[in-house]
């Protein structure tokens, strides 16, 4: 996997990646294994609540809450379908606050 990312990476960008997952050999994202079910079924809701164009910001901040602690519980069970997805949401999430016009 490692060499396919990395030819990848410096083909089509010019550098070599050293990223965690290039480094510790992690599997390419459609060849993730799934640790925990109950995880992608939290992570399919918040990717529907997402979709919602009236996300209310207090929302967003639980949901973020909701994420952040699970990445934090499972962090030693990197990698796996459920945590890369819940971090993408996770990251949706905060986009979506920085964006949101009442910060305060």
């Amino acid at each position: 996997m490692k060499d396919i990312r990395q030819t990848k990476m410096v083909k089509e960008f010019g550098f070599v990646c050293n990223c965690e997952a290039c480094l510790n050999e992690w599997p390419c994202f459609r060849s993730l294994q799934v640790g925990d079910p109950k995880l992608i079924k939290f992570s399919k809701k918040i990717n529907d609540e997402l979709l919602q164009s009236d996300l209310k910001r207090c929302h967003i901040l639980k949901s973020s809450r909701e994420c952040a602690q699970i990445l934090e519980n499972n962090s030693q069970k990197y990698p796996s379908l459920e945590l890369c997805l819940i971090q993408k949401n996770y990251a949706t999430l905060l986009l979506k606050l920085a964006r949101s016009k009442d910060l305060f």
